[in-house]
């Protein structure tokens, strides 16, 4: 066992909200008291020994007692900020243009627990896809980490979001430094500069030296967290890669498969309706008898070739292009994957609005046949989707737009202001060049196609250079599904889609994952408290 691979199982100490757990061979199931759990690790080693999960009632007896156990934050922590002057190309010798990286540090508890033969960790918080708040340091799991078991705090935001601009603009010229790589190595300098020199940073450390680095990450933080110990695992002695998408591709079906699937754990028969209206939408476009009647029913705006997917060569670039986009514009719409990704069970949520709104819709047909669920889907699209146009102004005649450039003209993907843009035109031009996740439509392809070709396309339009992701390439690098990484907790939860996409089983016996009931995106990081 690595010296510090019990620092990474204090993480472990707010995860057991939901049932199953690593316990030494022998073990009896249930909640297991924080400390004792390091010192199980301590003694027994990394013994993956996935047990059944608890009952409801564990469950809350869990939460109850995790909240007696974690120290409450105190609100008056004000954390440091500061500017970390960073390299913009960490891979060209020649280039030599720095810029200035946002971070975040909490020294509270730097001192507590530290020894000199055993320093404390640095728990550092990585920023993702926008911008990050001091508050990634002042309060949630990893200050509750640091409170009880001691160690410095700090959150690195993540290059081209928030405050952290190599540029005031976003031509693509300059979107080609924004990359999951160069993320990293910021991450590396980083934490090397911060424990090499951390009088630099902050007054009056208590620790010099090495020292370990835990890192923290949910949804794509939580990749990086991951491969930051694959990559460089000489520095992070462990990580959690909370939600974590380890597997790149451009073909995500499963995401809305995995969200039909939970939310008819909690409205059965509102999904039952629905995706047997779906798939009733579906199969009209596979012949050319149902392409006629869902061109009536439905209404395209831009025309469709009314062809069967068998006589697909037959079929103009056009007529495809049209096809392909209505065929993404309706998925996107249909998809119950975006309910259920940040489902709170228990509480009020989109999926009880939509089913509400969808049997309302329902009710004026007169039974659940074919017909009448087609009906009812395209009477709910009309009044909910917002895609449904005039063919011309001023006309009442409405028709479901499919026109692709008026989806790639939309100004969230050309706003050129990195300050103003937000974080949309970013994280768009990192699915287009890295990891993909492009939510498609699985057995829902007219004319043989998956999806991609709508995406290509935009990908494209949107750059103006044929970017597209080689996805393989990037799995082997850092392993997708089969990663190597060691030292790494994989948590999941089983509403969330990206769970797809997860690491589910341990792929070394280093890596411990766990999939939590009932729980959605995320959620792993939230503290007991909440």
């Amino acid at each position: 066992m690595t010296p510090y691979l019990g620092l990474l199982w204090p993480l472990l100490g707010g995860i057991w909200l939901a049932g199953a757990s690593y316990l030494p061979t022998g073990s009896k199931q249930g909640y297991v008291h924080t400390e004792t759990l390091v010192e199980q690790v301590v003694a027994y080693g990394f013994v993956p020994d996935l047990l059944q999960e608890t009952d409801v009632a564990q469950h809350a007896i869990a939460v109850e007692h995790q909240k007696e156990v974690l120290v409450r934050r105190e609100l008056n922590d004000e954390p440091i900020t500061g500017y970390f002057t960073q390299k913009l190309d960490h891979f060209d010798a020649l280039e030599t243009r720095m810029w200035q990286q946002k971070y975040y540090i909490n020294t509270a508890y730097e001192s507590k627990n530290s020894q000199a033969a055993r320093p404390s960790p640095i728990y550092i918080y990585v920023g993702g896809e926008g911008p990050l708040g001091s508050g990634c340091v002042v309060g949630g799991f990893i200050y509750d980490l640091a409170s009880t078991h001691g160690g410095l705090i700090v959150g690195l935001e993540h290059r081209f979001y928030g405050d952290s601009l190599p540029f005031p603009t976003l031509e693509t010229e300059n979107m080609r430094f924004l990359t999951s790589s160069q993320a990293l190595m910021d991450m590396q300098r980083f934490l090397t500069e911060l424990i090499d020199t951390p009088d630099a940073f902050f007054n009056g450390s208590s620790v010099t030296g090495p020292r370990p680095v835990i890192t923290v990450g949910g949804s794509y933080p939580g990749v990086l967290s991951a491969v930051m110990r694959l990559k460089f695992p000489s520095l992070v002695a462990g990580s959690l890669a909370s939600s974590a998408p380890m597997q790149k591709t451009t073909h995500f079906f499963e995401y809305n498969h995995i969200g039909e699937e939970a939310a008819a754990r909690f409205e059965p028969a509102c999904i039952a309706t629905y995706t047997n209206a779906t798939k009733a939408m579906r199969s009209l476009l596979d012949t050319e008898e149902g392409l006629e009647k869902f061109v009536s029913l439905f209404r395209p705006c831009e025309a469709v070739a009314i062809t069967s997917g068998k006589d697909s060569d037959t079929i103009t670039p056009e007529q495809r292009s049209a096809a392909s986009n209505l065929q993404m514009m309706l998925y996107q719409w249909i998809s119950i994957g975006g309910m259920m990704q940040y489902y709170s069970v228990g509480t009020s949520t989109n999926l009880e609005g939509f089913c509400d709104n969808w049997e309302a819709v329902l009710a004026e047909q007169q039974g659940y046949s074919e017909d009448e669920l087609l009906t009812a889907l395209r009477d709910y699209m009309m009044t909910y989707s917002g895609l449904y146009v005039s063919r011309q102004e001023g006309e009442d005649e409405l028709c479901f737009s499919n026109d692709f450039e008026s989806y790639y003209t939309d100004p969230s993907f050309h706003n050129l202001d990195a300050s103003e843009n937000g974080n949309y035109r970013k994280w768009f031009w990192q699915k287009c060049t890295w990891g993909g996740y492009f939510r498609t439509s699985g057995s829902y392809r007219p004319f043989g196609n998956d999806g991609q070709v709508f995406y290509e396309d935009l990908c494209e339009a949107v750059f103006g250079s044929p970017v597209f992701p080689d996805v393989e390439e990037w799995n082997v690098d850092d392993g997708g599904w089969h990663t190597q990484t060691t030292n790494v907790y994989f948590a999941n939860g089983d509403l969330d889609g990206w769970h797809g996409l997860g690491v589910l089983q341990p792929q070394n016996a280093l890596q411990a994952t766990h999939l939590l009931h009932n729980a959605s995106h995320c959620q792993v990081r939230a503290t007991a408290q909440r």
